[in-house]
């Protein structure tokens, strides 16, 4: 049974009767479950269709089932003049006897799935508030309805956690009426939560980035094709944590202190269509729209609006990742920054490289304008590339009106023996892209050697290498339109060609250095 084929139709299952067109061949009739027949819920109306060769009925509520020729049996719902099949049955958590607890009654549902194979029940949570404080196991489970989830006052862990594969969230509101550190946690493979609200009444007011506070997380690193569609997430700490392999899908992320979180196990992942804004409660390190933590790697990231970031819309630590067609504006510091780190990583020992440095991604085609929103920020671009990095790919994004419009550098303060590991910047491609208007240099690209800038429409370009001591060797600089000053900073060997530039300025520390300068106009 493929349960993601469960078309959501709340109005008819909420309803209390069904009202079904006519239907030539079929008569619509109607009974009463005894409760006798199933002890442990109370007595609801049952519905069902009775064709000219066969009728089937089920112990379930609210729902018609039909017999469709060579179709498998399974729940049916009329649009039209057609039938969709739903594939599964709901009981509602208000019609389970007694006066247990939410995570009691759905704990019920679960064994009644255990021990009858068919039908499979859906958990359906009515309308109203209820309290979870629980873990639940369970293996390809529906949980929907129109309620809301909130935790139970004191436990401020978690709200609920479901351990399985399988399972599906949908519809449901996750609301933080009383503080708890995680409204939903999933825990497993192929688990689906869509069209879901994750919520707090307020925006938070601290002053730190708190990554142990997350609405909704993902919490298995080796989890495996789990996704997260169509969900909105307000003023939480941390929107969405993330770990394993996921998509997070056209979601609304806002005025949390970090939109998303992918945690350092991130790998395979699709982060696409979302609308990630104004999450600015403050400016602190990590308070970015996307924050992909340390060696994240295989991530495609495309097609968000993220805008008004504390620190930055994008903030990329990992390798061999695609970052593309997103729109990054009016974030308080970098459109998009990528960068490495070589502590707290994920299974390192298995890679090759060691130490661990950030290679082999490509930025493209984004849309990064107006970000650097600090008046004070000296660093800060429209695009930022932070060292150690090898092997990146910056091309056909439009990085007018920031700071810096495209920015590479090292880092500062580095011991001799650290300049290897923390301050390597080679294999650098800038090509293609356009920046206006910045405050500071257009394009200001620092770097070791194989630095191909090319084809870009920019006001101005200024090289540097990582310490007074380090030249940029063999930079190519080609058929670019610079309009005002190409600036030659501790540069060694450049080809300068075909480009119209302003003016060539050289710096004394580059000057006599083997330069090939032609056919500039």
């Amino acid at each position: 049974m493929n349960r993601r084929n469960f078309l959501l139709k709340s109005n008819l299952f909420a309803a209390g009767v069904f009202f079904y067109p006519s239907c030539d061949g079929i008569n619509i009739k109607s009974s009463n479950l005894s409760s006798s027949s199933r002890p442990d819920l109370i007595s609801e109306p049952v519905f069902f269709i009775e064709s000219k060769n066969e009728m089937s009925e089920i112990d379930g509520y609210k729902y018609a089932l039909l017999w469709a020729g060579n179709e498998e049996d399974g729940l049916y719902q009329r649009e039209e003049s057609d039938w969709k099949l739903l594939k599964t049955t709901s009981i509602n958590l208000d019609w389970i006897k007694g006066d247990d607890l939410p995570e009691q009654k759905v704990k019920r549902i679960i064994e009644i799935n255990h021990s009858e194979k068919k039908p499979e029940y859906a958990v359906y949570f009515p309308e109203g508030e209820f309290e979870f404080a629980d873990v639940i196991h369970s293996d390809d489970q529906y949980f929907w309805g129109v309620g809301t989830i909130i935790p139970k006052p004191g436990q401020n862990d978690r709200t609920l956690r479901i351990n399985g594969n399988g399972n599906i969230v949908s519809g449901l509101s996750f609301f933080e009426k009383t503080f708890c550190r995680g409204l939903l946690e999933l825990d497993g493979n192929d688990n689906l939560v869509e069209n879901c609200k994750f919520y707090k009444a307020n925006k938070s007011t601290s002053n730190r980035v708190i990554y142990s506070d997350r609405f909704l997380y993902i919490r298995n690193p080796q989890g495996q094709r789990n996704q997260v569609r169509r969900c909105e997430f307000v003023n939480g700490r941390i929107g969405a944590s993330l770990e394993g392999n996921y998509k997070i899908l056209d979601c609304s992320v806002s005025h949390c202190i970090t939109g998303l979180l992918l945690r350092p196990s991130s790998n395979g992942s699709e982060i696409a269509f979302n609308h990630i804004f104004e999450n600015d409660v403050n400016h602190h390190s990590g308070a970015d729209g996307i924050l992909a933590q340390r060696n994240v790697t295989n991530l495609h990231i495309h097609h968000n609006d993220i805008t008004k970031s504390g620190e930055h819309g994008i903030y990329f630590q990992g390798d061999s990742s695609l970052i593309e067609n997103n729109n990054v504006s009016e974030n308080h510091r970098s459109g998009i920054k990528l960068a490495s780190y070589t502590s707290n990583l994920f299974e390192h020992p298995k890679m090759q490289r060691d130490p661990y440095l950030g290679f082999n991604n490509v930025i493209k085609k984004n849309i990064c304008i107006g970000n650097s929103k600090d008046e004070k920020d000296t660093t800060n671009a429209g695009i930022y590339l932070q060292a150690p990095l090898e092997n990146i790919r910056v091309e056909e994004n439009d990085c007018s009106d920031n700071n810096y419009g495209i920015r590479s550098t090292s880092l500062a303060n580095l011991r001799t023996e650290e300049l290897e590991s923390r301050a390597r910047l080679r294999d650098l491609y800038i090509i293609n892209n356009i920046a206006h208007n910045t405050r500071r240099a257009s394009l200001y690209i620092e770097g070791e050697r194989d630095v191909y800038i090319e084809k870009n429409r920019v006001d101005s370009l200024l090289t540097n290498a990582k310490t007074s001591s380090h030249r940029l060797v063999g930079a190519v600089i080609k058929n670019n339109e610079i309009k005002g000053e190409l600036t030659l900073n501790r540069a060694q060997e450049a080809e300068i060609s075909n480009n119209k530039i302003g003016r060539i300025n050289i710096i004394s520390n580059s000057q006599n250095r083997n330069h090939r300068i032609r056919n500039n106009d």
